[in-house]
């Protein structure tokens, strides 16, 4: 039997529509991942430099990840 590791990721997250600014309030969101290599699927807009993360119906804007 193979056993797979996973580790404990925290997603910084801001709603899409806002600007991130130094004091922003971001939100968490955990998962879990094979590796802290791991890079969560997102869509970029180029024009906004805005990374788009869809969870639970909620468009998000990936600011970074904690492992």
């Amino acid at each position: 039997m193979m056993i797979k590791s996973k580790v404990l990721m925290i997603l910084l997250l801001l709603p899409f529509e806002e600007t991130f600014k130094v004091d922003s309030k971001l939100s968490l969101y955990k998962i879990n991942a094979p590796s802290c290599d791991y890079r969560p699927k997102t869509v970029f807009h180029d024009d906004l430099n805005k990374h788009e993360l869809v969870i639970n119906g909620k468009k998000y804007q990936l600011i970074g990840t904690m492992c």
